[in-house]
This record gives structure tokens, sequence and C-alpha cells, in this order.
């Protein structure tokens, strides 16, 4: 049998629900195939919406295209997977993380009355009154959202430098780092205390006023391997007129010098090997900034420590380093508590720094407007409210509301009542208060609950904590 949506009105009712009833009765399928199976009859043939037809348009914006690191072409399904994705590793790092805002994130509503709205504008769809971290580090979701904005906001600076004639001056900043380093130790007290040093010097205001160098972006990046902590930051000179790669070169020497002698009064070193400067084109830049930013988004791509976890590929896959955001995935998959308890560091370390910064009056300039990373996370779709859920049908909504997202995008407002109606979720249609018309409670999804609801909330991250110990004992075991 073939779901179609051929015979069903624009108006779901309760024949919605029994057809959805009936299909899953008469196929073996689980809770999970069950909701899999909601989001796949929604982007069947629907009835064409009263403005329109909803269509599975090719047009992407660019905030999703750096937030999902996907193609102009690809189709909002590819969009709704990794879309999907990113909720999931959020709801899985909420289970061990100490970062507070975390465990909050898309959790619990900032609305007195607890109601969550879902929102469309008739090509994507949206949540509103949902608090955020806004954490660029560690949460999956606030990430791609932030990376985003920022990446759009880069690429306007870039552009307005190209517009007064200047050129961009590509350089990457290292530590020599060894395993037993703390984070805190080469990031806060080494590479952040030498960089503020270093241009605070008279070389370093002398060096690049000659160059013609008057601003900069400074992006930070972190990776975990064999050898511990590796932190290095990557730089964007912007100079006010044309650089050759001679003068480039030049003033990569006097840069390095002034990097290493601020390096060593902090009680570290860094070597030439790791120092690294060249005249960017257009696209080599926009393809290293490219490349940065994919890197800040979470993808679920796992290490190969994590594929194969056994014998000498698990010792061989420790040489290579690893995103943060890569270590969750492996989290997620193995469970190992070396990982975990690396990932509170990073947690602990990460939290109140920014990723990106600019120079002074540069997105004035350039026409950037200032906002915080817990502002950009803030914003909400500005679209129509199509319904609004109650605090009790958000606790159910949750662990699924990435597939609630990709029903009502294919689907509008029909699709989103019959996801709704499936779950047995209660919503309101302006005044009017509707369901749940499924008593499908799914007792196994309700451990999300509020961080305001302490004990509990507590007592089932101590469960899972033991739990992810126990599968990286059993891990450990069958190497």
């Amino acid at each position: 049998m073939q779901p179609t949506w051929d015979s069903v009105p624009d108006d779901p009712s309760n024949a919605q629900s029994s057809y959805l009833s009936d299909y899953s009765e008469n196929h073996s399928t689980n809770c999970g195939d069950r909701l899999t199976l909601v989001a796949d009859v929604a982007r069947a043939d629907w009835p064409k919406a009263r403005g329109g037809e909803y269509a599975n348009g090719e047009a992407v914006s660019a905030l999703e295209n750096y937030a999902n690191n996907v193609s102009r072409g690809d189709k909002p399904a590819g969009q709704s997977a990794k879309r999907e994705l990113r909720w999931k590793a959020r709801r899985g790092v909420q289970e061990f993380t100490n970062h507070a805002r975390l465990r909050g994130c898309g959790v619990t509503s900032i609305r007195v009355d607890g109601k969550v709205t879902l929102k469309h504008d008739g090509q994507h769809a949206g949540f509103g009154g949902l608090a955020t971290c806004g954490s660029v580090w560690v949460c999956p979701v606030c990430s791609a959202k932030v990376a985003a904005r920022r990446a759009a906001e880069i690429e306007q600076i870039l552009d307005w430098n190209a517009d007064r004639g200047g050129s961009v001056i590509f350089t990457t900043l290292t530590l020599r780092h060894h395993k037993g380093q703390s984070l805190v130790s080469l990031w806060h007290n080494g590479l952040s205390a030498a960089w503020r040093y270093m241009t605070q010097q008279r070389a370093w205001s002398k060096t690049r006023k000659a160059l013609g160098i008057d601003h900069y972006v400074r992006a930070v990046e972190i990776t975990y391997g064999e050898h511990g902590w590796h932190v290095h930051a990557h730089l964007l000179l912007l100079a006010n007129r044309p650089i050759s790669s001679d003068m480039a070169d030049a003033f990569g020497a006097e840069l390095f010098s002034q990097w290493q002698r601020a390096v060593r009064r902090e009680g570290h070193d860094t070597l030439p090997q790791g120092f690294d400067i060249r005249v960017a084109d257009r696209g080599d830049h926009l393809d290293e900034l490219g490349r940065y930013f994919a890197k800040q988004v979470y993808d679920g791509q796992k290490s190969s420590m994590a594929i194969e976890a056994t014998g000498a590929a698990f010792k061989e896959a420790k040489n290579g380093n690893r995103t943060p955001f890569q270590m969750l995935a492996d989290i997620l998959n193995t469970g190992l508590m070396d990982d975990i308890e690396a990932w509170w560091e990073y947690e602990s370390a990460s939290k109140g720094r920014r990723q990106i910064n600019t120079s002074q009056k540069l997105k004035a300039l350039a026409g950037v407007e200032v906002k915080e990373d817990e502002e950009i996370a803030r914003e909400e779709l500005d679209g129509e409210t199509l319904l609004t859920m109650t605090r009790s049908a958000w606790k159910v909504v949750y662990p699924v509301a990435a597939k609630l997202l990709a029903a009502t995008e294919t689907g509008g407002i029909s699709g989103a009542r019959a996801f709704l109606d499936f779950l047995g979720a209660e919503y309101e249609l302006g005044d009017t208060t509707v369901g749940p018309m499924m008593q499908r409670t799914m007792h196994s999804r309700r451990e999300h609950v509020e961080p305001d609801e302490g004990d509990i909330f507590e007592k089932h991250r101590r469960l899972r904590y033991r739990e992810l110990k126990e599968k990286s004992f059993r891990a450990l075991e069958a190497r």
C-alpha cells in the first residue's frame, strides 16, 4: 500500500488520523519508522494550498547555503536532513553537557505560558518562543545559525575591501603543543595572551601601516588529536592597496618574528613550519572562508576512530586531529569517556570566548550590523504563525521537532496538523484548541524535561552518564 493524499481534504480531520493509524497498524513498523512515515507522507502529493502550491523549489537562501554547507542547487529535502542531524546531535549532547544554557536550548519556552509557536514563510518553517544558548562552540543548532551570519558578514567585508582597491593577506598563527597541556593554557594563556601583547606593541603598528594594512578579521580554530589540543588563529589582513607576493613575504618574516617573541613571552613557543602567509585572491580567501565555516558546523561526520574502533585502525585514527564537532559525533557513536572528558574541558574553556573578532570600526565601514552570537541565535523566522503548542505538547514534539518542520515545509498547515495529530499532541489554531486526536503518548520520549524541573532532569543526566560510561568500557574491552 503506497500512501497518498489524493483523497484528503485541505482541512484535516479525524479521517486523516484514521488513515495514518490504519497504515501504521497494517505495517510492522516501530515508533521511529512511523514518525518517518508521517514526514514522508507529508512530502507526498499534497492538495494545492489556498495561496498556491507548496513546491520543492530549487532556490536556497544564502544563509542556509553557509549553515548547511550545500550548493545552490541542493533541494530543501537535503537541508531538512542536515537540520534533523543537528537537532538530533543537540538532543544527544544535552544528555551529558555541563553547559547550563545548552541543556535548555530548544527545550524550554521563554513565554510565560510555556507555549511554542510553529511558523512558516511559504518555504521555510521554524519555531517561536524557544530558549536558545547562542553557543558557537558547543551547540550543533546555534552554531550553524551563527556561522551562516558570520560567513555572510565576512563576505560583505571582503567585498567592501575589494571595492576600495584593497588586498587580502591570509596567514595562520600557531603554537607548539603536546599531550597533557590544558586547553586553557594553550588558548587563554597562550594564543589570546600572545595576540593581545603583539598587537599592543609599536612594532606591530609600524609594520602593518607600512604595508597599508588597516584592518583584520581573526578566527580561532580548535582541534584535538593524539598530541592533545591544537589551537590556532586564521587571520585575514586587509590592506588598502595592492600587495605583491614579495611584499607579503617580507611582511611575513617580520610578523613571524613578532609573533614568536610574543608567544615565548607567555611561556609557549612556535616554529616557522607552522607559519603560513600569502596574498589571497577573491577565490582563495572565499575558499578558505568556506572551509573554516564548514568545520564550525555539525554535520554528523565521525572520525575514522569511530568508524573503526578496534585494533590498528583505532590507533591510526588517533594520529589525526578532530574538530570538536567530530569529537561530539564520535561521543554519540562510541561514548568513549576520554572523549567525553575532553569535551567537558572544551565546554569550560570555550565559554564566553568569541570565535571571530574584527578590528575596530571595520564592521561599521563595511556596513555590517553589529550583533552578538546570542542575538543571532534568538532571531526567529519572519513568517506566519500557523499554530501554537502547549507546554505538554512541546515535550512530546521536541524529540522529533525537526521532522515537524520538514512536514510543515512540504505540506504547510495540513502537514503540520497531520504530524501533530499522529503524535497525539495538543495545539491551538487561533482561539481553538485542537487534539489530541490520537492517544499516542510516546512515553519513551518524555525523558526530555525542562531544566527547571531540577531533580528529575539531573536524575536523567546521571542515568545517561552511567550508560555512556558503560558503553565506553565495552568499547575499550573490544579493543
